[in-house]
């Protein structure tokens, strides 16, 4: 899930919003501020809010609010300047100086001409799931060929269930709203075994090395699951079939070689000229190499930390990513 939604959902949850279930436009932070204008002490009252299918395009024409008890009418709205979404919009309303509440409550809306009665139930306070390693083994191993995008991990409550979209949706909504996916198919993957995920798809991340025998290979790779993961050497060893990584690494490499697009010097003016060139490449191109080595040399704990911190495998000395195993 985007990080931003995490941040607004969040928002929502801790400052106790008053949202309605069957509302597009959800409030997740409101402010009383006093302000110095003209000599005058004014109090304003700052409502966030966002589109929470985050389609907007300029389709909401106005808000009706209950504000502390009142009627409120609201037509102007600006991109809040933290996000520069414009699916994440504010707007100040002014109340007497001595009014501190704060209570703010979306009673309809008109968007795109039309007008939005709302009526569902409040939305309860929800957890979302941050946890990207979790996430980013369902995006490369639930859908394999692409049939779905995952963009959060599944949850599923009595009275809600966040689906794999990220969107919020009740209990008694049987498809979600925004992606159409059925809530069968998000409680599936919300108990999915993450381990076996893993485990079972072994094969198609496991690179054989020219350089290495198989077997040396396979050890590396048992080495690198069992640092990441904590899985038992033996457990490892049992799910990995060499064949099935030759198969792979053949299918992987017919579908990604490039044709090779170089074409030989036909005059000898071309040869000599880049002969004449040769010493002053390999000067530079040594002294890059030096500067790499020196480089590497004080690195290595610091890259394979931030190896494992983004979600990569340390393998022989470099990072491999999930995005490049499969």
């Amino acid at each position: 899930m985007d990080k931003k939604v995490i941040s607004l959902y969040q928002q929502m949850n801790a400052n106790a919003c008053k949202n309605r279930e069957d509302a597009q436009y959800w409030i997740y932070q409101v402010d009383s501020e006093i302000k110095r204008i003209n000599g005058l002490s004014k109090r304003f009252i700052k409502v966030l809010f966002f589109n929470r299918y985050f389609n907007e395009n300029d389709n909401l024409m106005r808000l009706n609010l209950l504000v502390n008890g009142k009627e409120v009418q609201q037509d102007q709205f600006s991109v809040v300047s933290q996000y520069r979404d414009p699916n994440v919009l504010g707007f100040l309303l002014e109340v007497d100086l001595a009014e501190e509440n704060k209570e703010v409550e979306i009673l309809s809306y008109i968007q795109d001409g039309k007008t939005v009665l709302l009526s569902g139930n409040y939305v309860p306070p929800f957890d979302v799931v941050e946890d990207e390693e979790k996430l980013r083994i369902l995006q490369l191993y639930q859908y394999p060929n692409g049939e779905k995008e995952i963009h959060a991990i599944p949850v599923i409550e009595e009275d809600h269930w966040i689906c794999l979209c990220g969107n919020y949706n009740p209990a008694t909504d049987v498809y979600c709203k925004v992606c159409a996916t059925k809530i069968d198919e998000a409680k599936k993957i919300a108990s999915s075994d993450y381990k076996s995920l893993i485990l079972n798809n072994i094969n198609t991340v496991i690179k054989p090395d020219q350089n290495e025998t198989m077997e040396e290979t396979i050890e590396r790779y048992v080495n690198a699951f069992h640092h990441k993961y904590g899985y038992e050497k033996e457990e490892i060893r049992s799910y990995i079939d060499a064949e099935k990584i030759r198969q792979h690494a053949q299918t992987a490499t017919s579908t990604t070689a490039p044709a090779s697009t170089a074409a030989p010097l036909s005059q000898d003016g071309a040869a000599t000229g880049s002969s004449n060139k040769l010493p002053w490449i390999i000067g530079i191109a040594v002294g890059v190499l030096v500067l790499i080595m020196i480089l590497s040399s004080s690195m290595t704990s610091y890259n394979k930390q931030k190896c494992y911190e983004s979600g990569g495998l340390w393998i022989n000395g470099g990072c491999e990513m999930f995005n490049d195993w499969s």
